[in-house]
């Protein structure tokens, strides 16, 4: 019983010791923004992720029409591949894509029943429509592991990138474009980071990120026998995106 009472005393103790924040940090979730998430980004959401919560290294793309996609990195689990043993520290990283643009599918929706008049934009009118076109809504999964000392470094890449999030002045990026919602389950401190870009550009940390993601999302849709050269592709960006990580640090 002494032994007990005491590692509940230090893991109290020691969460209690941690240093406050000297200032406040971005935020996200439901209780962020001047409105909260509506139907067809939650059910976008369950789409792109399904149950997995604790995604590395996660890029949402999501185009004003084309459809959206996403690619993060997982640790293995039970259920994963038979060949591939977990002691290894070897990731599987996930692609998951639509096959149509979710908003579009909802208002061709709304469009169809209105018998091609006016219709209404409203949340119920458009619950109602996303549940009539949820059967339509197809996603195509593509998986590929990843070595233990390849995920090493991205891993540390990813924290990085999103450790540098913060608020921008002036107006942000326009609506119509392409939108990309990073998110990365750090393991060290067990929180996940989020941030956010649209429209990235030039010789920027945020479009190298962007550029290694695309990579990691080729590496994972690639076939076996292309897998390598996908790898070696990955490895330029991280090479591209550590330059630029570094040339931020001395430019600070």
């Amino acid at each position: 019983m002494k032994y007990i009472f005491l590692i509940v005393f230090v893991t109290m103790t020691s969460w209690a010791a941690a240093p406050p924040y000297a200032d406040l940090v971005p935020s996200s979730g439901v209780f962020s923004g001047f409105s909260g998430p509506d139907s067809e980004t939650l059910y976008l959401r369950q789409l792109l992720f399904g149950n997995d919560e604790m995604r590395m290294c996660q890029l949402v793309i999501s185009p004003s029409f084309s459809a959206e996609s996403t690619v993060y990195i997982r640790k293995l689990f039970e259920g994963s591949p038979r060949e591939v043993s977990r002691d290894t520290g070897d990731v599987i990283v996930i692609s998951r894509r639509l096959n149509e643009n979710l908003y579009s599918l909802v208002f061709d929706e709304l469009e169809r029943t209105s018998g091609g008049g006016s219709y209404s934009t409203s949340p119920e009118e458009r619950n109602k429509a996303l549940h009539d076109i949820k059967i339509k809504a197809i996603v195509s999964e593509s998986t590929s592991i990843l070595d233990a000392k390849v995920f090493q470094r991205i891993n540390g890449l990813c924290t990085k990138v999103l450790l540098r999030v913060r608020y921008q002045e002036g107006v942000g990026g326009g609506f119509d474009g392409t939108n990309y919602y990073a998110g990365h389950w750090n393991t060290e401190t067990l929180g996940f980071y989020s941030g956010f870009a649209s429209w990235p550009s030039g010789n920027t940390v945020v479009n190298a990120f962007v550029q290694m993601e695309l990579a990691l999302q080729s590496y994972a849709e690639a076939s076996k026998n292309e897998q390598s050269k996908e790898l070696v592709e990955l490895q330029k960006t991280m090479d591209n995106l550590e330059a630029r990580l570094n040339a931020a640090d001395i430019n600070q």
